[in-house]
This record gives C-alpha cells, structure tokens and sequence, in this order.
C-alpha cells in the first residue's frame, strides 16, 4: 500500500505538472491533455470511497484553482473516480496476480489491456464531463466530441508512458 507522504508528494506533482506544463500545450488546437487523473489511479482501493471522493475532489479543486474553471475539474474528477470505483470489477482479471484490497490500479497490477480498458472509460468520462460543463452547450457538438477524444487520446498515450516506466 502507498504512503500516504507518497501519495501527497504524488498530488503535488500532479498538480503542478498540470497547471505549469500541460495546461500550456495544445494539440491541434482543441487537445490538451490531463494526466493529472493519474492520481485517481494511483490511490490504493483499500481507501474508503469518502477518502477517495475527497481526495478527488481536492486534486480537482487545485487544477481549478490554478485553471480558473470553478468547480469543473472538481465535479470532473469525482465523476471520474466514481466510473473507476463502480466499473474497476468489469476490468480486472479474475486470475489471483490481482490483489483487489491492497494495489493501485496500475499496468503491473492489471495487465496492460484491462488496464487501458478502464483508463479509456475513466478518460472519456472525464474529458467527456469536463468538456461538456465547459462548453455547457452542445450547439458545436462536432467541435466538442473532437475536443474530446483528441484529449482522450493524448491523456490515454501519457498515462501509458507514465504507467510503463514506473518501477
């Protein structure tokens, strides 16, 4: 199980890596990626789920507070951490590498395709709710899908480099 200094060393870099570096890129225009969720997988399931909503919630109050979207990233990540809570058991696989009361969710724990599989879920959720709240409209709904699955996309292809290099 991870520290929780671990976990908050973890948060902090989350949250400035987001805010100081990936809030500056764009891809295309419309992509920008959000690997800051990678904290919603890295909280071990053996947290409560009040733990995991309020640790959710606070990492997407920080993006907020540095994006100046009030209470979009914050809804966004619960949102987010309640698809991963409730689907996490369509994913993992029924083999016993998985220990389901004490690992994160990680490529090492799950696998690789059951891994990607519920981070594309997860993402979309998210991107698909933030994007959504932001626009709070669906009159571009083209533009908006595009938004969303070209940051989808870029989150999904970090979270994969980020996850194959841990130790």
């Amino acid at each position: 199980m991870k520290s929780f200094g671990y976990l908050g060393i973890l948060f902090l870099i989350c949250v400035l890596g987001q805010v100081l570096i990936l809030n500056q890129l764009y891809f295309l225009g419309v992509g920008n990626p959000y690997l800051y969720i990678l904290f919603l997988f890295a909280m071990p399931l053996t947290m409560s789920r009040f733990a995991r909503f309020t640790m959710a919630f606070l990492l997407g109050f920080a993006i907020d507070l540095f994006s100046g979207t009030p209470g979009l990233h914050s809804f966004s990540c619960v949102f987010a951490q309640f698809v991963a809570m409730e689907s996490i058991f369509l994913f993992v696989p029924k083999d016993d590498k998985f220990k389901r009361d004490s690992l994160p969710l990680s490529i090492k724990s799950m696998g690789v395709s059951s891994f990607m599989k519920l981070a594309t879920l997860v993402v979309l959720c998210h991107h698909g709710s933030l994007f959504l709240l932001e626009a709070f409209s669906v009159q571009h709904l083209g533009l908006l899908i595009v938004r969303i699955l070209v940051s989808a996309t870029l989150t999904l292809f970090l979270l994969y480099v980020v996850e194959k290099n841990k130790k």
